[in-house]
């Protein structure tokens, strides 16, 4: 059960005030030095400020609190993205994932990281799995798409092309310049886009 602190601290983060939900996390954890979802909201809103080396530090705590939570270490393996330390990402998301095989989030999360790491057959088996459990999640659509073009899968490319496209128009269309700009050869004509 959360405390009426944590639950505060939880809210004033989700109204864009980090720093602020940073100082009662901290409280709370002085005062209950145990508790893994403060650490869990610490390392959160640490990311939130861009400060990777606290974040991770209080994620891995969380971890170390609650070992089996998955959630704990998706956070993780996010924060270490976002600090591109990628290595240490895939290693905390596959985590995740052998904790919740049901967690599209941690799926995409880990292809992310592996299209950071030009992994890219890796990269389309996470998101294949992620979009399979979020279908309407474009993002996860999107990412799914560069790992095609990563793998020179034309036809795959042009069909998440088109699930984005039905999903965030705005979306495809950067999926499309990104990639299109560079692998022309690729993907093939621009009037394919339509």
């Amino acid at each position: 059960m959360r405390s009426l602190g944590t639950t505060w601290a939880t809210s004033i983060s989700n109204l864009n005030r980090p720093l602020e939900s940073v100082e009662l996390f901290e409280q709370a954890i002085s005062l209950k030095p145990d508790y893994f979802q403060a650490y869990n909201d610490l390392g959160n809103a640490f990311a939130e400020l861009r400060r990777y080396s606290e974040a991770i530090s209080a994620l891995k705590q969380a971890v170390l609190l609650q070992p089996a939570s998955a959630l704990a270490h998706h956070n993780l393996g996010v924060a270490y993205h976002d600090a591109a330390r990628f290595k240490e990402a895939a290693e905390s998301l596959r985590k995740a994932v052998s904790l919740d095989r049901d967690s599209g989030e941690a799926y995409a999360a880990l292809g992310g990281v592996y299209l950071s790491l030009s992994r890219y057959k890796s990269a389309a088996d996470c998101l294949e799995q992620a979009v399979r459990l979020m279908p309407n999640d474009a993002s996860a659509q999107y990412h799914l798409g560069a790992a095609y073009v990563g793998l020179k899968r034309r036809e795959a490319f042009w069909q998440q092309y088109a699930r984005v496209k039905s999903l965030e128009s705005d979306l495809a269309e950067r999926l499309f310049s990104a990639f299109y700009q560079d692998r022309l050869l690729i993907l093939g004509s621009k009037n394919q886009r339509d």
